[in-house]
């Protein structure tokens, strides 16, 4: 009482009438402002909280940036169930974030947890999260979170679960812990928490995953039309005072036609064009300083599979590691255009990466003493899926028939023909195929591939690795795995890709490797 006389007698006349109006009206602003975050916490919006938020933190600042994609677009927003690399390229580090986070070069860095701990039998991890973390919809993001959007995800078998192997175990102790406890080692495990498996959803929000997207990222989806856009807008609750989008939305727009991509570049209608094609390259090039093209990295490998069943003639090593000799790689590399030689199952981004292009060069002299033993007898099929084009098959047979197979056939047929003829009756010689994930050399050694290679060294190699319970094991043992692999010719590796990425001048921030499944848009930004 005595508090309120003093602040009366420092108003002027009619001061405290005044000071009576001013504290109704606090008291119907602390409703309001408490009745928004209610609204909030159960994921909607208070829109005079909103427009508050939106003039002091300017959601309209800063640029519209439009990013051409030619790989396609998302079929829907429900990044769990939605198995295409198109949702994961739009939404993962964009709307989603994960516990643990993934840098440009394919390495696990501090992302929702700000550190970890692994025992030394590689069996708990201990997760220690960030403080102050939310989701765009206002609700704080904290361990049971992050516990429950892990036990969702295994449970209800998303997209990529079954890589979570040997998990025995998810709590969270408290609000900033979470511990991971496992039945065996899995080496792989940092990294898939970098990637879907690792993505933490709102245990409270009522969300329609096909048509939206609750997540704590840069960004929230503006708009989605599916083949033709997707517009991602600035998250004005980002939790991370760092890391805030500098642009005020980035519009991905999907092609289907590479040149209308292109040209969408040239007349200003695009700001960048993500692995933009080949066939597109001199139009770009031609417009000078007004586009700058740069060439990135990617886990993509293509791969000449030789049928290694019991009763094929490829279940032969020797004939397998003549061919490799046979096949005029650079030829096929310098005709792609975003191609690069890799000479065994790991990229550059990979852990157990070593250059092994050495290995099998084109090397007419060292094939004919290799494969003089066998002859020129044999009928020689090679079935691939059509999207690989009729080139680089043209190339493959031309390189056996100048060696002397003069009986060698290529034939194209769609996915689904593939499927059937390769994958499940394996009817064929030779196909083509890639392995289009990262960390996936494992599943070259496994013999329920459809190649059907078996051998017990490289199995032995492959468990090795899987028991690994540090990094560098598990590197090196990758590394004598994929040396393995190659020497023992379980496959040709034609080339790695290496994708284009074209900017019109003004334009910076935008990530160049692994593009086609990871494009963090936070940084980007357009003068």
């Amino acid at each position: 009482m005595q508090r309120h006389s003093r602040t009366a007698l420092r108003l002027p006349n009619g001061g405290v009438q005044s000071a009576i109006v001013f504290i109704v009206m606090l008291a119907i602003l602390s409703a309001l402002v408490w009745g928004g975050y209610t609204v909030m916490r159960r994921g909607g919006i208070g829109g005079i909280t909103a427009a508050i938020e939106e003039a002091e933190q300017g959601a309209d600042s800063g640029p519209s940036v439009t990013v051409g994609v030619t790989t396609g677009s998302p079929q829907s927003l429900d990044i769990r169930t939605d198995v295409s690399d198109a949702v994961e390229q739009a939404l993962l580090g964009n709307v989603y974030e994960t516990l643990v986070g993934r840098d440009e070069n394919n390495q696990v860095q501090p992302g929702l947890a700000s550190s970890w701990d692994v025992s030394a039998d590689a069996l708990t991890y201990t997760f220690h999260l960030n403080a102050g973390m939310k989701f765009s919809n206002g609700h704080t993001l904290d361990a049971q979170d992050v516990a429950w959007s892990l036990q969702q995800t295994v449970q209800n078998k998303y997209v990529e679960a079954a890589k979570l192997t040997n998990l025995a175990g998810v709590s969270n102790p408290d609000a900033s812990t979470v511990t991971v406890t496992l039945s065996a080692p899995n080496p792989n495990l940092l990294w898939l928490l970098s990637g879907r498996d690792g993505i933490v959803y709102d245990s409270e929000a009522n969300v329609d995953y096909a048509s939206q997207a609750v997540g704590s990222g840069p960004f929230t989806v503006a708009d989605f039309a599916k083949d033709d856009h997707l517009t991602l807008k600035r998250n004005l609750k980002y939790w991370k005072a760092d890391g805030k989008a500098k642009s005020a939305t980035v519009t991905l727009r999907y092609f289907s036609d590479g040149a209308a991509a292109a040209d969408a570049v040239v007349r200003g209608e695009a700001d960048a064009l993500v692995d933009a094609p080949v066939s597109t390259l001199e139009t770009l090039r031609a417009q000078g300083d007004a586009v700058t093209l740069t060439q990135g990295e990617s886990t993509r490998k293509v791969l000449l599979g030789y049928n290694g069943k019991a009763d094929s003639i490829f279940s032969e090593v020797h004939l397998r590691q003549g061919l490799r000799y046979v096949i005029d790689k650079q030829r096929i590399i310098d005709a792609n255009g975003a191609a690069e030689a890799i000479g065994g199952p790991i990229p550059r981004l990979d852990p157990g990466y070593e250059d092994l292009t050495g290995l099998y060069p084109h090397d007419a002299a060292k094939a004919h003493s290799v494969l003089n033993y066998f002859g020129f007898r044999y009928r020689l099929r090679l079935v691939y899926p059509e999207r690989y084009g009729q080139q680089i098959g043209d190339m493959i047979v031309d390189s056996l028939k100048s060696f002397g197979y003069s009986n060698v056939t290529a034939q194209m047929v769609d996915d689904a023909a593939w499927q059937t003829q390769v994958v499940q009756n394996r009817d064929f010689d030779m196909t083509i195929f890639d392995m289009d994930d990262s960390h996936d050399v494992l599943d070259l050694a496994d013999p329920s591939l459809f190649l059907g290679y078996t051998d017990a060294q490289a199995e032995q190699l492959a468990a090795q690795a899987k028991a690994a319970t540090n990094d560098q094991d598990y590197a090196d043992r990758l590394k004598a795995l994929g040396r393995r692999l190659s020497e023992n010719a379980i496959a040709d590796f034609l080339y790695v890709e290496r994708p284009w990425l074209a900017q019109r001048q003004g334009v910076s921030g935008l990530p160049t490797n692994r593009t086609d499944v990871f494009l963090p848009l936070a940084g980007l930004a357009k003068a």
